[in-house]
C-alpha cells in the first residue's frame, strides 16, 4: 500500500475502515477483522502493530480473493 510507504496513517485508517465494511457485507469476517485491527494499530499509533495487522490483512485477503476467483 503505498499511504504506508510515506506514511499516511490516515488514509491507511480510512482504507482500513473501508475495507472492514466492505467485507462484512459480503460475509467474509475474518478479513473484516483484520482490517479493525489494522484501522485500530493505525488509530493507537502503534508502529509495530500496524506491521503485523498488514500482514494479516494480507493474508486474509488474498484468503479472500482465491474464494472468489474459485466462486465465478
Amino acid at each position: 500500500m503505498a499511504a504506508l510507504k510515506v506514511s499516511d496513517f490516515d488514509t491507511v485508517r480510512k482504507r482500513a475502515h473501508s475495507l472492514k465494511g466492505a467485507s462484512a457485507n459480503i460475509h467474509a469476517l475474518d478479513l473484516s477483522q483484520a482490517a479493525s485491527s489494522l484501522e485500530d494499530a493505525v488509530r493507537e499509533n502503534s508502529i509495530p502493530a500496524i506491521g503485523g495487522s498488514v500482514a494479516d490483512l494480507s493474508e486474509k485477503l488474498a484468503a479472500v480473493n482465491a474464494e472468489l476467483r474459485q466462486a465465478g
